[in-house]
């Protein structure tokens, strides 16, 4: 996004879906080193629901508004 032409009419508001999306990637990086650490590596399709129900979790104010 740094350095793009704007999505948002306000730039805050630009920098704070950022700020988000590179929050959310840090959770979800933090979540399978923890499921590695405890031994429960995933396999693919799991992985990917676990990311979808995450992501569903994460942006649900942003589709309910």
């Amino acid at each position: 996004m740094s350095g793009s032409k704007p999505f948002f009419a306000d730039p805050g508001t630009d920098r704070l879906y950022e700020v988000m999306l590179n929050v959310a990637q840090e959770m979800w990086v933090q979540e399978e080193r923890l499921l590695a650490l405890e031994g429960n590596a995933l396999d693919d399709a799991a992985r990917d629901a676990r990311a979808k129900a995450m992501i569903d979790r994460v942006f649900a104010p942003l589709r309910e508004g």
